[in-house]
């Protein structure tokens, strides 16, 4: 046996003394840390549909734009425009009525009752703009503020802020909560109707499949399904909207192990995360969900576990007494 030999041996039984001394390791574990931290904070998880704004020209009509509004949008019905979102012009000074596509600085209340017999706060709700936007171009805007500036701002908002968890805290009714997003909120959040549909659609092609409610919870970090229950209901009415049908399976962790071990029988070898990835197996996200890592399921399933040494890779079957040594850490 030459020295090369001998170094690749005594590599391969320290990685395999250290498995059975720490079977989840440091990665592993630093892995899971992270994977709750993002459950238990999925508004602050940003690494899946990071949606563009959409900015620049619109293709059907060249004298008006929007900016910081996300695609897709939806089409304002009876008018011009699109459903909560508010278009400039070129130079954005002045704002295009939905009802008439005229453009004004101002949309006041003059246009509107004159004209559509509405209020500035009705023409917000028919449109689905909020009620905080102003109807006004970006020039009369800033004059505005500089009109009525107040340098004294900051901090009422602080004491306003003070002065609401006071109530929360004392128990009493919060005014601000229990309100509805407009659609001009939801949609600058990327989480209006058809950008719903949209991020469902695009997990669908991900997976090649209609995901479950569970593996889409996964995907996505724990983001939007509160938003599509709000919009649509329940995950079978939102699939519906596609004209797709809920996945049923359920990935117990049985089914998982089961899985593991026919395809060991089969092919005669440890399966890996690019098997899962191929669609041999179920995909990684339940086996994530479900077990501490990849190694735990394989454990668990009596076949060969993956260890690894530099750049290198090996199966190796642990003896039975190995094997519980290393349940017990778990």
């Amino acid at each position: 046996m030459n020295e090369q030999e001998k170094q690749r041996l005594a590599k391969n039984a320290k990685a395999r003394q250290k498995l059975i001394d720490d079977p989840i390791g440091e990665r592993a574990r630093r892995a899971l840390l992270a994977r709750n931290w993002r459950k238990n904070h999925p508004d602050t998880s940003r690494k899946f549909n990071r949606e563009r704004k959409g900015t620049g020209e619109l293709s059907d009509d060249s004298k008006v734009l929007f900016y910081g509004y996300k695609e897709p949008l939806r089409k304002f019905e009876g008018g011009f425009g699109y459903s909560g979102v508010l278009r400039y012009s070129k130079d954005k000074d002045k704002v295009e009525c939905h009802f008439c596509g005229r453009l004004f600085r101002a949309i006041n209340n003059g246009h509107l009752m004159k004209v559509h017999s509405l209020t500035a706060e009705e023409y917000k709700e028919k449109t689905g703009l909020a009620q905080t936007t102003a109807l006004v171009g970006e020039g009369t805007r800033l004059k505005l503020l500089e009109r009525g500036h107040n340098p004294n701002y900051l901090e009422e908002l602080k004491k306003a802020q003070e002065r609401r968890r006071e109530r929360i805290a004392k128990g009493l009714p919060d005014k601000q909560s229990g309100h509805k997003l407009s659609l001009e909120r939801k949609n600058q959040r990327g989480t209006c109707p058809d950008q719903l549909l949209a991020i469902i659609d695009r997990t669908i092609k991900s997976y090649g499949r209609v995901p479950t409610e569970e593996e889409f919870l996964s995907f996505h970090s724990g983001k939007y399904m509160g938003s599509i229950r709000n919009t649509y209901g329940t995950w079978t009415n939102a699939l519906a909207k596609l004209n797709q049908r809920p996945n049923n399976v359920k990935y117990t962790p049985e089914y998982l192990i089961e899985e593991m071990q026919n395809f060991y029988s089969v092919h005669k070898r440890t399966p890996r995360y690019s098997d899962m990835e191929r669609g041999l197996l179920p995909p990684a996200a339940p086996y994530y969900a479900r077990f501490k890592h990849l190694n735990d399921a394989r454990l668990r399933a009596g076949i060969p576990l993956i260890i690894r040494y530099g750049r290198k890779s090996e199966e190796w079957m642990p003896t039975p007494n190995e094997r519980t040594k290393m349940l017990s850490k778990i």
